[in-house]
């Protein structure tokens, strides 16, 4: 494995589920799976969104470190496409 093509991530899991982003009305909504999970590249940012939902809920909260080896480029729109 080539260690300057892996890529670390944070995410936040919420009880047994995965944190997507607070809501409207201070919800917080979670995803069953990583997938559908919102990954933070800066671990500070990830400390940030941490503790604003610690204010919102009461189950536990913990801090993942992913580490993905492949990772997909960007899917470009037609508008970013270079001309």
């Amino acid at each position: 494995m080539n260690l300057s093509s892996v890529t670390q991530a944070w995410g936040i899991k919420v009880g047994d589920r995965w944190l997507v982003r607070i809501g409207r009305r201070r919800r917080v909504l979670t995803a069953w799976s990583l997938a559908g999970a919102t990954l933070f590249r800066d671990p500070a940012e990830c400390s940030a969104a941490m503790r604003r939902v610690a204010d919102r809920t009461k189950r536990s909260l913990a801090y993942v470190r992913i580490e993905a080896t492949h990772v997909l480029p960007r899917a470009r729109s037609e508008a970013e496409a270079p001309k």
